[in-house]
């Protein structure tokens, strides 16, 4: 199932294959939005994953794989938003790879990748 969600950017949302697109000027594609199992009701992206990562991977394993990160966050609660989970921001190469963990941070929900 395909959708396409009007705003001030789109998302196209892949569901059956784990892979939504953001469209930040709604023509094209700005980045790829790899999902675990049953984020966001995706099923997981069944291809490999950039930089060697693993979908079953804590943030430590993480860490040691690609390094200190060039920005991270650590779970909390953003007001209006509700409770928001930990995140990691890392370069490879000419690209960033965002890696955004599940509550308690022992495994990897969605994987974020922009051309930068």
């Amino acid at each position: 199932m395909v959708r396409l969600f009007p705003s001030l950017q789109s998302y196209l949302s892949i569901y059956d294959r784990g892979v939504s697109f953001v469209l930040p000027d709604n023509k094209t594609i700005g980045a790829v939005q790899l999902h675990s199992h049953g984020h966001e009701g995706f099923s997981g992206y069944a291809n490999a994953l950039p930089a060697g990562l693993s979908f079953s991977m804590n943030r430590e394993e993480v860490r040691k794989l690609l390094g200190e990160p060039d920005r991270s966050g650590e779970e909390g609660e953003v007001l209006f938003l509700g409770k928001k989970p930990a995140w990691d921001s890392f370069f490879e190469g000419s690209f960033r790879i965002h890696v955004e963990y599940n509550f308690g941070q022992s495994a990897l929900q969605l994987i974020t990748i922009t051309a930068m």
